[in-house]
């Protein structure tokens, strides 16, 4: 994994909320877009909300803070994630 530094857009102005078990809704009130997104995503959106910009590595910690999942396959999909957050024009990579 390549370590980068990873924050919302500026323009990005996100709302969630829950939808089902598995799905969380999140509107962009800047582009007036609507996602389903999986809760894993959700939980990457929030940590990014919370904070002005994070590192990868601590964004995997935060995903898994129990040690419970594969830490190889958690990077591939955050990886994977944060590649269409970007394409969405969701979240800016500011540093690698």
């Amino acid at each position: 994994m390549t370590l980068r530094v990873v924050t919302l857009c500026s323009a990005a102005r996100l709302k969630m909320s829950p939808l089902w078990q598995d799905e969380c809704v999140v509107f962009d009130a800047a582009s007036c877009n609507t996602y389903a997104v999986p809760k894993l995503s959700a939980q990457i959106l929030e940590m990014l909300q919370a904070e002005k910009a994070l590192k990868t590595s601590t964004i995997l910690a935060g995903i898994n803070a129990k040690g419970d999942l594969d830490e190889q396959e958690l990077i591939r999909v955050l990886d994977i994630t944060l590649e269409e957050f970007q394409r969405l024009g969701l979240i800016e990579i500011i540093a690698s």
